[in-house]
Parts: structure tokens; C-alpha cells; sequence
């Protein structure tokens, strides 16, 4: 697989999950805001499910990448 081939697969698999995220706030917000009611800000809701999801992304990516760099 050539370089441009696997930096257009990154981009595209990080917009695609990127986009469900985007689809799925609003319901891990309202569930989380009924788990833990202290985080009653939106703001810190947003950045936590961000956060998740970012760090699920890199952290597959790497897997994925280690596994066929053989």
C-alpha cells in the first residue's frame, strides 16, 4: 500500500468515526449527564465524549499500523 493510499485510508476512517460520533453526542451526552450529574456542563460533556473517541481512533490506528507494518 503506497503512502498516499494509507494517509486517504486514515483520513477516511477518522472522518467516518468522527461523523458517528457527531451522530451519537447527543444520546452519550444525555446518558452521561444521567450517570454523572456533576458534569452538568456541556462543554465538559462534549470534551469528554471527544476525547473518547479521538483516543479510541489513534489507539486502533496504532494497533492496526503495528500489525501490518511487518
Amino acid at each position: 500500500m503506497g503512502r498516499k493510499a494509507t494517509i486517504a485510508g486514515i483520513w477516511f476512517i477518522g472522518y467516518s468515526l468522527g461523523f458517528l460520533g457527531y451522530l451519537a453526542a447527543p444520546m452519550l451526552g444525555t446518558w452521561l449527564l444521567a450517570i454523572l450529574p456533576s458534569l452538568a456542563l456541556e462543554s465538559m460533556v462534549g470534551a469528554l465524549i471527544s476525547g473518547l473517541v479521538s483516543s479510541v481512533i489513534v489507539t486502533l490506528l496504532v494497533m492496526l499500523w503495528a500489525k501490518f507494518s511487518d
